[in-house]
């Protein structure tokens, strides 16, 4: 795959108060992490195109990110009762997350293990007894143990031991359920690196889910992030805003290992245009 070469960046941020400058101003003891210098260029290459639109690159993520990676399945509160559920799809898997009878928190691939149907429609959520396979009626507990066979006498090779659904890796931060498909992953605490540590002031734990919304969009992954994580598109897209941001002075923060990027836009009265600080 073809790789542009970087080009130098011309100019250096908008005229007016950096984020750090602000923050300083507030005067309401910010935490050290939002003043501490964490930038670190990783280049201004353009990225090749087909990131974002070849199958190969997309079945390379597949196998190497979406099935190695700690994903957020659903809220602790989504499912406070024994036998509540939530489906989790990400690409071709599926994943039961399921409140247990002791209370705890246990996520399996939604497959049966006989043949492979789906054992709970993909999306869905909701409270059950048991996990039953809709069609032939095999049965497990809500911890994965084989419960029950119809004519069990003609599956001579079928052992409970061997037959436990197919467990996923799971684990809980601040009111948040996060499956692992990958059975050999690092603990959830070692992956979110220093991101509880900024959350200290704001127990995520000690909130709670009013509303889910979901959207789904025609485009790559990718596209749509971005599009949350750049500050660029104020500008043009929510002129409004600009009063209080300013131009499209931002700080971004990168922590290192799995902790994505943070952005802040800067806050002051007036816009400034047409040449960058000095």
């Amino acid at each position: 795959m073809s790789q542009a070469k970087p080009v130098e960046r011309i100019g250096g941020r908008s005229i007016g108060p950096s984020a750090d400058d602000v923050f300083q101003l507030d005067g309401d003891n910010p935490p050290n992490f939002l003043t501490k210098d964490s930038y670190e260029s990783l280049g201004n290459a353009t990225l090749a195109p087909d990131r974002y639109t070849s199958q190969e690159f997309h079945d390379l993520e597949m196998k190497h990110m979406w099935t190695k990676v700690w994903q957020m399945a659903c809220r602790e509160e989504e499912i406070p009762k024994a036998g509540d559920y939530v489906v989790y799809d990400i690409g071709d898997f599926s994943v039961i997350v399921v409140r247990s009878k002791d209370q705890t928190i246990d996520a399996f691939l939604n497959a049966c293990r006989h043949r492979g149907t789906q054992l709970r429609e993909s999306g869905t959520r909701g409270n059950m007894s048991r996990i039953r396979y809709p069609f032939h009626g095999w049965t497990w507990d809500l911890d994965g143990e084989l419960q029950s066979i119809p004519c069990r006498w003609d599956f001579p090779e079928v052992t409970d031991e061997g037959y436990k659904l197919s467990s996923v890796k799971v684990a809980t931060w601040g009111g948040f359920v996060f499956i692992n498909l990958d059975p050999d992953a690092d603990s959830l605490e070692n992956y979110l690196g220093v991101l509880p540590s900024h959350f200290e002031r704001w127990p995520l734990e000690n909130r709670f889910l009013t509303a889910n919304v979901q959207r789904q969009l025609n485009c790559n992954w990718k596209v749509a992030l971005e599009a949350f994580l750049e500050a660029y598109h104020v500008v043009q897209t929510h002129p409004q805003a600009l009063p209080f941001t300013g131009d499209s002075n931002t700080k971004y923060d990168i922590w290192g290992g799995q902790c994505q990027p943070s952005a802040h836009m800067v806050r002051y009265p007036k816009p400034a245009y047409g040449k960058p600080a000095e």
